[in-house]
């Protein structure tokens, strides 16, 4: 979203994962859910009962071993807030020190874990919106969870969806169930497990897992590659810093 000019800041590197299992041993990945998109009592506005369903049950998951990490919802749509923050009261204790709010509603602010409701199964002029799609998704400091239709693949969205896909962090809605069942995160959809490894250590901040994923890049994606190579010689990899 900024022409890859952005650089990590050194004093977050290596990055530190919030648990070894489960939805949150990703620093960031997508959900794709089918859900049901629907207007309540003639409102402007929509919800989608399926995703909502799967923030609540995500949200049970984590605190059942990690009470202490922030967490907000963001959704561009007032309706799926409400319905989010009703589902949520249903479930004694769960709503606490989880803040659901619209999109414009998290500007500034940052949560530990953030989940992401797009709620639409097709890409809205609501979506389209660039600067919108980049707030919600520079609102974590450890962790994005995202969930969205399986049709939502064009535009901004779309190649959201494609960083997923490469970086292996792209999952179906089974395997969402998975995890929330088991805590074991399966291989993504379309990489080899080589691919995981790779990527994994490079996100926890290791410079030579860091230039070797770049390495791996460099043919596939010039841009990405470059991204890797920098991280890379933000961490003294001796190497990087000629890429």
């Amino acid at each position: 979203f900024y022409s890859n000019k952005l650089i990590t800041s050194p004093d977050i590197l290596p990055m530190r994962l919030l648990s070894n299992t489960g939805i949150t041993s990703r620093p960031y990945a997508v959900y794709q859910v089918s859900g049901v998109t629907s207007n309540v009592g003639g409102s402007h506005s929509v919800c989608n009962h399926e995703e909502a369903q799967c923030v609540v049950s995500i949200i049970e998951h984590i605190r059942r071993n990690d009470t202490e990490s922030t967490i907000g919802v963001i959704t561009p749509y007032a309706d799926q807030k409400r319905l989010i923050n009703e589902n949520l009261s249903r479930t004694r204790g769960l709503s606490e020190d989880v803040d659901v709010n619209t999109v414009d509603g998290f500007q500034g602010d940052e949560r530990e874990i953030i989940i992401i409701s797009f709620v639409r199964s097709h890409v809205s002029q609501f979506l389209q919106e660039f600067r919108r799609l980049n707030v919600a998704i520079t609102r974590p400091k450890h962790c994005l969870i995202i969930l969205c239709a399986p049709s939502l693949e064009s535009n901004d969205i779309g190649r959201l969806i494609d960083d997923a896909r490469l970086r292996n962090v792209l999952y179906s809605e089974q395997d969402l169930q998975t995890i929330l069942g088991t805590g074991v995160v399966p291989t993504g959809m379309g990489q080899n497990n080589t691919t995981v490894d790779l990527s994994a250590s490079a996100w926890q901040g290791n410079p030579t897992s860091q230039f070797l994923y770049a390495k791996h890049l460099d043919p596939i994606d010039r841009t990405k590659a470059f991204m890797w190579y920098r991280r890379a010689a933000e961490n003294n990899h001796a190497e990087a810093q000629y890429h």
